[in-house]
């Protein structure tokens, strides 16, 4: 008797192994596609749109612990969610393509000259001032198109095929895991017996959990521990 019931517990584990095996081939192709994706349209919004959770409550929380939070609490409920939601995006599609330009540059890589200027507007800029959607797009938002623009007149769609890429890409070395799935966990409330899957590409930790039956993005870091 004991020895089937450690053959049935034995099959079980190795069924469960199997299963998450699967997931997680299929997390694999999602970031596949993610990227391609993103080296396609140089823009983080058909990400945002296609590959992410659909539960309106995650995407908030998402926007907000990424720029949200950032805004100041007198003014958060003064601000509509779609400009806070283009920010989110702008800033999401700004590390994508830093990303996407030093992966195609290599080791000697060299920002823009042109960049230099727009990026130090944005990073003088303090947000906790907008008091309005209106404000934080005519102050922020807009120099954040001006900056991802420069980047992406400096990228073309045969850089990512070059063999450069793909070595660049290939050497990223993590000193230590940078996917924190427990702090993503109790940052979303995820119960403890939610899978998380993770999928590496370029800078940066795409975590993705099941909904309605299909792996979807709910959060990024980047390869650095930081969430932005």
């Amino acid at each position: 008797m004991c020895v089937i019931l450690l053959a049935s517990s034995t099959f079980k584990t190795e069924a469960q192994t199997s299963a998450q095996q699967e997931k997680q081939r299929q997390a694999e192709e999602i970031g596949d596609r993610l990227i391609q994706r993103f080296h396609e349209t140089l823009d983080f919004d058909p990400i945002f749109k296609e590959f992410f959770v659909s539960d309106p409550k995650m995407r908030r929380l998402e926007v907000e612990l990424v720029f949200g939070q950032g805004l100041n609490p007198q003014f958060r409920d003064k601000i509509n969610q779609t400009a806070v939601e283009r920010a989110y995006v702008s800033g999401w599609t700004f590390w994508h393509l830093i990303s996407a330009y030093m992966f195609t540059q290599g080791k000697d890589f060299q920002p823009p000259p042109e960049m230099e200027e727009a990026y130090e507007a944005i990073t003088g800029t303090d947000i906790r001032k907008f008091t309005s959607g209106k404000e934080l797009d005519e102050q922020f938002n807009k120099k954040y198109d001006r900056l991802n623009n420069i980047l992406r007149k400096n990228l073309t769609p045969g850089a990512f095929r070059s063999e450069s890429y793909g070595r660049n890409v290939a050497s990223i070395k993590e000193p230590q895991e940078t996917a924190d799935i427990p702090q993503m966990k109790r940052d979303f409330y995820l119960g403890e017996d939610v899978k998380v899957y993770v999928v590496k590409r370029e800078f940066f930790n795409y975590f993705l959990i099941e909904e309605k039956g299909a792996l979807r993005i709910f959060t990024i870091s980047l390869r650095t521990k930081d969430r932005l």
